[in-house]
């Protein structure tokens, strides 16, 4: 970035001479965002949010231009609870540049937990438009789709996800979760299979395969995948092996 500035800097330089020390301060001014940007970045990753919104805000206030800072301060404020400041920042990022794909689905999955489902809907479609390989945005709305009971198109979204990234294992639990829903339990195991064959500690794969077992009648099985899940983190799987596996454990 900082190559691209000096060049820049160069070129325009030559033609206009006496915008000189104004565009120095403009390029001092946006390095200067991106050092504090990535500092943003660090103090985030450190799960200390509420630093990272004041670094991603000094990046703003010296670069206004900075979508990408726009939306990582979203993404901050909706990991506070912040959902309507959150919206407020992808709505500016996606002023600035309207072609960064993940932010419409950033934008759309706070409005799913906001509840505004046809808003998010809509802007889920924006960001595939904008990113035709962006994978994460069909399994996000594959599963709100799920949750709202719209099991046709929450399959499309899936499947998609899955031809465009075959190793994305979230996918795989999500359209396992959605067999289930439609009584496919085989189909089901043969997802969580492939989840959990992708990433060896994903719980949730677990504990999900152990129920479509459970439906299939195959409890021994079942019960190994809830201990399993348990040992991963997932606390409702004791209340799955507390409730159905000690007869199996007394025989």
């Amino acid at each position: 970035m900082k190559k691209l500035l000096n060049i820049l800097f160069i070129l325009v330089s030559i033609g206009c001479f006496s915008q000189t020390n104004k565009l120095e301060n403009r390029v001092d001014s946006v390095e200067k965002a991106f050092i504090i940007y990535n500092l943003g970045i660090d103090v985030y990753e450190q799960n200390n949010f509420d630093s990272a919104i004041i670094m991603f805000s000094r990046a703003i206030d010296l670069y206004p231009e900075f979508a990408d800072a726009y939306n990582n301060r979203g993404v901050t404020r909706k990991r506070n609870g912040d959902f309507f400041g959150a919206i407020r920042d992808y709505d500016f990022a996606i002023q600035l540049d309207p072609s960064i794909s993940i932010v419409y689905n950033n934008k759309a999955s706070a409005e799913r937990i906001m509840g505004d489902l046809l808003q998010a809907e809509s802007n889920y479609t924006k960001a595939f438009k904008a990113d035709s390989s962006n994978f994460k945005t069909c399994n996000n709305s594959g599963a709100m789709k799920a949750e709202i009971q719209d099991y046709t198109g929450a399959m499309e979204d899936l499947s998609l996800c899955i031809e465009i990234n075959p190793l994305y294992e979230y996918a795989y639990n999500n359209r396992g979760y959605l067999y289930i829903k439609l009584k496919e339990y085989e189909l089901a195991i043969a997802d969580f299979d492939k989840a959990i064959g992708l990433n060896h500690e994903y719980a949730e794969a677990y504990e999900n395969r152990g129920i479509a077992k459970e439906l299939l009648g195959d409890m021994e099985s079942a019960c190994i995948d809830w201990k399993k899940a348990a040992e991963l983190g997932m606390d409702y799987s004791y209340v799955y092996l507390s409730n159905d596996c000690q007869e199996l454990e007394s025989e």
